[in-house]
């Protein structure tokens, strides 16, 4: 495995376990597919709360329209990898 690919893992599995911390569930219960309301549970506020975890946990700034778009762990997997 490369270092881009062992990257890319390592910030997958911080992601879906932040997901999971937010959502007070296990987490093998969440996946990239997981969409945040529909499969964990999210209200709005879970989903404020969430977004500033990742800005901490990643030392970045989501935009409130970008907020909106990442619906799915996957989305939010590429959106940090795509601004860090």
């Amino acid at each position: 495995m490369d270092n881009n690919t062992q990257a890319d893992t390592t910030l997958e599995q911080r992601i879906i376990q932040l997901a999971a911390e937010q959502a007070s569930i296990d987490i093998s219960e969440v996946t990239p597919a997981s969409l945040f309301k529909e499969d964990l549970g999210y209200d709005s506020l879970d989903v404020a709360e969430f977004i500033m975890e990742l800005e901490d946990e990643f030392e970045l700034s989501v935009p409130d329209q970008a907020a909106e778009e990442l619906k799915t762990v996957q989305k939010v997997v590429d959106w940090v990898r795509e601004n860090t």
